[in-house]
């Protein structure tokens, strides 16, 4: 980063605030509309693609820490696939396949740079396959005012805190930062009350960022662990709703709003807000904690994550179980 790092912070703030803005005001004029639908959790149509400011944000801090081709230029072929999915319905097995494509890219420019290329070739479809889903599970997690942003803003401060007590993280705190500030900037249309909608071209980059901050920030298999930790309930609420849907024998592809968060909204009459600040509220808990374990005894993440995931999946059960009773 240059010297002077304030007027950077300063204009990813704007950024994203500019994104949104933008968006709201001429997104309508492009096609950039969320109409609602059946597995909507809104009721009037709003401007989406107001995550364009977090894209710009992303790219001019990437050049100018002199991030890796590959970093970059991955996370922004997501991103504007994402965007192109804003306008356009692409298909989702063609997003996937190129989500796979890309997330491959990424982990063969981290083995170049990285001790990773003495990890077999398991551990590294395993990262593959861990940025895709991670990437989509952020996608799937944008549903309700707020959440992606504010978990955005949580996840990326606490990559950057990292950066304090582990080594490999340094190289990617500024940059953090200024995804976290955009997250910030974008908050004001999107919270309490949606005036626009982050869309994919938002919610899928800071997944893949994130990811890709985590699998090339480590420097151990522990530290990817303690750092994964930050955006727990994303996984949480995303792998239990994964294996409900595959235990009926639904098809993934298939348009749903069986998750937890998406439940409480529109079974229960939840406030965007409250579910909202409960998931970050518990996201903070978890990363807090998670960080204080990974410094002190690092083989502790594992059975702290089995602990905080039994309370959700338990939270989870007593709440889908009450749902016929709400009709």
């Amino acid at each position: 980063m240059p010297d002077s790092i304030v007027p950077i912070y300063a204009a990813s703030l704007f950024a994203g605030s500019a994104g949104a803005w933008a968006v709201a005001r001429w997104g309508g004029r492009f096609g950039l509309t969320d109409v609602p639908s059946a597995r909507s959790s809104h009721r009037i149509p709003t401007p989406k693609g107001g995550g364009i400011g977090l894209l710009v944000t992303f790219i001019a801090a990437s050049v100018l820490t002199h991030y890796p081709f590959w970093f970059w230029a991955t996370a922004t072929g997501v991103s504007a696939l994402g965007l192109l999915t804003d306008r356009f319905d692409l298909s989702p097995y063609l997003r996937l396949m190129i989500q796979f494509l890309l997330a491959g890219i990424f982990v063969y420019g981290v083995t170049t740079e990285t001790s990773a290329h003495g990890h077999s070739m398991i551990w590294l479809g395993f990262l593959v396959v861990y940025i895709v889903g991670t990437t989509n599970f952020y996608n799937f997690m944008d549903g309700i005012n707020g959440m992606a942003a504010l978990s955005g803003l949580v996840a990326f401060f606490f990559i950057a805190g990292a950066s304090l007590f582990h080594g490999g993280f340094s190289g990617y705190s500024e940059t953090a930062l200024c995804v976290m500030l955009a997250c910030i900037g974008f908050l004001p249309f999107n919270f309490p009350r949606a005036r626009v909608f982050m869309g994919d071209v938002g919610s899928v980059l800071l997944g893949f960022v994130f990811a890709g901050m985590v699998v090339a920030g480590s420097e151990s298999y522990w530290d990817l662990i303690g750092a994964a930790g930050f955006l727990f309930p994303f996984y949480a609420d995303g792998l239990s709703t994964l294996a409900i849907r595959l235990g009926k024998g639904h098809s993934l592809f298939e348009p749903h709003r069986k998750h937890l968060y998406q439940i409480l909204v529109n079974e229960f009459n939840v406030e965007h807000w409250r579910v909202t600040l409960g998931y970050v509220t518990f996201q903070i808990v978890v990363s807090a904690s998670a960080m204080i374990v990974w410094q002190v005894e690092p083989t502790g993440l594992i059975p702290l994550y089995i602990l905080y995931f039994i309370a959700f999946a338990t939270i989870d059960w007593k709440i889908r179980k009450a749902v016929p009773q709400k009709r």
